[in-house]
């Protein structure tokens, strides 16, 4: 009896031993990773390990940890970051591989984190990039790492985005002509995504179903849905159904939010500015919506501005139309809307002789203000 309980007591420690040596392998349990407290590609290798096996990692809350290049995605990968420093020299997350028609990558969550740079400018390029890919979520992370020419974060071709309750900030100089923005809503085309592999990936693919919600953004442009300005192939491609509400974005060299070619837009209980210096351009609007192309399927679309503050230097708030395409309709309600250029100024809906931009305009309740 007594040679059993030895026995017994020798196979815990074993067991005990066995799970410490574990934990400072580098995981808790399956999905934990402990900080390596090394620069370079370990903490890196250790979380993509983890993600290959269990599909989920979470990094220790006070834990930091430094990523050499981008963590690669994959279906239903999930990252935990809550609590934690993730220190970046060049990116954070992006594809393992590119196919078409957002199937490129489904069902990714990445929540919490502060992540920063490695250096005082900021990372270069993109931080967190998705393309074709769909039912993606960033919730409650801390990006302030992504130099103010780059973007923290880029959905090209994406469907089903919802990034809620962060905090993006650029870092570096912000450059008073720049237009890159910290959020991108951007297309598939050879020229806004040279990443992709061939033309079929590169076929002009807008986003759609993308929700930013709680969220503080700054940037030389905050969030910006974009256009393929020098692609003339592409040009009548359009974004859908974008939702931006309760959201304070701030654009120091361009406008605080921009939708190009956007056929459906809902924007609620934001506070939107362009500290823009180029105050009798449209740069300087803050909040500009524009469609280039002609674009039938417009007729039908919807935007709705509600419940904002919306502060700029030439207009608060521009709609405009630059080829024969109307927008459906634009409901504009209580909206506090300051203008540098004056009161007057705050707002315009683009009418012009030939074109009006909006065909039903409901209008009630907003205020204007010179700035």
């Amino acid at each position: 009896m007594l040679h059993k309980i030895r026995s017994f007591k020798s196979l815990l420690f074993t067991l005990l031993l066995s799970a410490l040596l574990f934990c400072l392998s580098g995981s808790v349990f399956a999905g934990v990773v402990a900080p390596s407290g090394k620069k370079g590609s370990t903490d890196r290798w250790n979380i993509q390990e983890e993600l290959a096996r269990t599909k989920s990692v979470t990094l220790q809350k006070g834990g930091k940890y430094y990523l050499d290049i981008a963590i690669r995605l994959k279906n239903n990968y999930t990252i935990d970051a809550t609590g934690a420093t993730i220190v970046l020299a060049k990116a954070g997350a992006r594809n393992s591989k590119y196919s078409t028609d957002y199937k490129s990558l489904s069902h990714v969550t990445i929540i919490g984190g502060k992540w920063i740079s490695a250096s005082k400018s900021g990372c270069p390029g993109t931080t967190f990039s998705f393309a074709h890919a769909n039912h993606i979520t960033m919730k409650n992370m801390n990006i302030q790492c992504t130099n103010a020419e780059g973007h923290a974060i880029e959905l090209s071709a994406c469907s089903d985005v919802l990034i809620e309750n962060c905090k993006v900030i650029a870092k570096g100089t912000f450059k008073k002509n720049s237009v890159e923005e910290m959020i991108q809503i951007d297309l598939a085309t050879p020229r806004t995504a040279p990443f992709l592999e061939n033309s079929k990936q590169q076929n002009g693919l807008a986003c759609k179903n993308i929700t930013i919600t709680g969220c503080t953004v700054t940037g030389n442009r905050a969030v910006c849905a974009n256009w393929a300005a020098s692609e003339p192939k592409f040009q009548s491609k359009y974004h859908t159904n974008i939702v931006i509400k309760n959201c304070t974005l701030t654009g120091k060299s361009a406008e605080g939010l921009a939708l190009f070619n956007t056929i459906n837009a809902t924007v609620t209980g934001c506070k939107i500015t362009s500290n823009s210096k180029r105050l009798t351009e449209s740069y300087s609007c803050g909040a500009n919506v524009a469609v280039f192309g002609k674009v039938k399927a417009f007729s039908k679309g919807k935007i709705t501005f509600q419940n904002n503050t919306i502060k700029g230097g030439r207009r608060a708030f521009l709609i405009y139309s630059h080829a024969d395409t109307q927008y459906g309709q634009l409901t504009f309600k209580k909206n506090k809307l300051y203008c540098k250029a004056g009161a007057n100024e705050a707002y315009f809906f683009g009418e012009r002789a030939e074109l009006n931009t909006v065909k039903k305009v409901v209008s009630s309740g907003n205020k204007r203000y010179k700035w």
